[in-house]
């Protein structure tokens, strides 16, 4: 599966403390690549993720630009939620809880990302290098 070149604005649930997701892909050797994802904004107890990867082993997210207008606690950007060997490039991520989660059941590895107005840029996976 390829995601190239969307732009996805205003996402929010259908109903109160619901979550809400720009972006979500499950597969393997994904491709999400040059896309806006701007305002995906929660409900109550939701979460927020911009770009979400569930079981996407040998998947690449890179030069997606990904924020918000305005401060969201628990606001995601980019989330792994399982896959190996996972490369994350060149995003860049502005007002965000988190910026790029690699949850317990992934691992990959991300490089040459900026960010402004995060929390906590990055969590799990492997830095190699460029990220600022």
């Amino acid at each position: 599966m390829v995601v190239r070149g969307c732009k996805v604005a205003g996402t929010t649930p259908p109903t109160p403390d619901t979550s809400a997701d720009g972006i979500r892909i499950a597969g393997v050797e994904a491709r999400v690549l040059n896309n806006d994802v701007l305002d995906t904004l929660a409900t109550g107890n939701g979460t927020a993720r911009s770009i979400v990867l569930d079981n996407a082993s040998s998947s690449i997210v890179e030069s997606n630009r990904i924020g918000n207008s305005s401060f969201t606690v628990g606001s995601t950007g980019i989330d792994i939620v399982a896959g190996q060997d996972v490369l994350v490039s060149s995003n860049s991520f502005s007002t965000l809880d988190n910026g790029l989660l690699f949850g317990s059941e992934s691992f990959g590895k991300y490089r040459d990302n900026l960010t402004s107005g995060v929390n906590s840029p990055y969590s799990g996976g492997q830095d190699v290098g460029n990220n600022q």
